[in-house]
C-alpha cells in the first residue's frame, strides 16, 4: 500500500543532521536553526526558555511546596519576553502542516552568539526536565509508602 510509516513523523534519518542552522544574511548576529522532526511543543518550549531566561516550574521539591501540597504552576513569564539580556529576538515556525519540522531563529546582542544562547536554554530546558522527573519519583515513592502503612497498595 501507498502508506508512509508512521515512524517517519519522528524519526530522523540517518543521513539527515537533527539540527542545522543557516546564518542570517540580513539580520546581523542571527540564526535560524532547523529542528527536524519536531514540533510546536519544542518550539514553544525553546522560545520562551531563550526569550525569557526561565523556565516555568510546575513541580514539587526542595524550596517548593511541601509534598502534600497540590501541584500549582510558578507565575507565567514576565510579560517583558526579552529578558535575558543577550537575546535581541527568539521565535519561531512551523512552516507546512504535513512536515514536522520547526524553525527557530534568534538574534543575540553583540558580545554573545546565538548558539551560547540556545544552548543556556536547552541546559536550563534539561535541568528543569531532571528535577520534575525527580520530584515525580519522589511523589510516587511517598505515595507508595503512604499506602502501605495504611494496608493498601498496587
Amino acid at each position: 500500500m501507498n502508506v508512509p510509516d508512521r515512524l517517519d513523523s519522528v524519526r530522523v534519518p540517518d543521513d539527515l543532521p537533527k539540527v542545522t542552522l543557516k546564518p542570517d544574511a540580513k539580520v546581523p548576529n542571527a540564526v535560524t536553526y532547523t529542528l527536524m522532526r519536531e514540533c510546536h511543543t519544542m518550539g514553544n518550549l525553546l522560545r520562551m526558555c531563550v526569550l525569557t531566561g526561565q523556565v516555568l516550574l510546575f513541580c514539587c521539591g526542595p524550596g517548593r511546596p511541601p509534598s502534600h501540597a497540590p501541584l500549582t504552576p510558578a507565575p507565567p513569564p514576565c510579560r517583558e519576553l526579552l529578558r535575558d539580556p543577550a537575546v535581541k529576538f527568539a521565535g519561531y515556525k512551523h512552516p507546512h502542516p504535513l512536515e514536522n519540522d520547526i524553525q527557530l531563529k534568534v538574534q543575540a546582542h553583540p558580545g554573545t552568539t546565538p548558539n551560547e544562547v540556545v544552548i543556556n536554554a536547552l541546559k536550563r530546558l534539561m535541568d528543569e526536565a531532571t528535577g520534575l522527573r525527580d520530584s515525580f519519583r519522589e511523589q510516587v515513592a511517598a505515595q507508595r509508602a503512604r499506602e502501605e502503612q495504611i494496608g493498601g497498595g498496587y
